[in-house]
């Protein structure tokens, strides 16, 4: 029998697979120039998670900022920031070292949740001022030399 004669044999049918959309981390940074006293002023706004996987982002937006001869504040906008591991907690404090070294300020603005829980258990809310929003934290810095 030739084989356009032949009836399609009945394929049992394979329901479709629904793969779960891949959470992929991400973290979004935003760096804004402002005066804050006698000083230039960086406004680091982080958006996601500061984690493993994107702590290298937030050290190439700051690398090429932190190693201007003058010295600058720094207020790091964590008000949108969901997660910070321990490899975004290293970067923080890389970029707290350098700005203290160039005579400059570092502040936390914002922080909430787990993120301030972690800044609050390794102690870095002692060492690194902590404001409840960017605009106390500039007018701190503001009168900070």
């Amino acid at each position: 029998m030739p084989c356009q004669d032949r009836e399609p044999a009945d394929t049992p049918k394979v329901p479709a697979l629904e793969v779960p959309a891949l959470d992929v981390p991400v973290l979004l940074v935003n760096v804004q120039r402002v005066p804050l006293g006698t000083r230039d002023g960086l406004i680091v706004g982080l958006s996601g998670e500061l984690d493993n996987n994107t702590a290298t982002l937030l050290r190439q937006a700051l690398d090429p900022l932190l190693t201007a001869q003058d010295p600058v504040h720094l207020i790091v906008d964590a008000s949108r920031l969901k997660l910070c591991d321990s490899s975004g907690l290293a970067e923080l404090i890389n970029a707290y070292h350098r700005v203290q070294r160039s005579g400059g300020q570092v502040a936390l603005a914002g922080a909430r949740g787990m993120v301030a829980r972690l800044f609050h258990r390794t102690a870095m809310d002692t060492i690194m001022d902590t404001y409840d929003s960017v605009a106390e934290a500039e007018a701190a810095l503001t009168c900070q030399p």
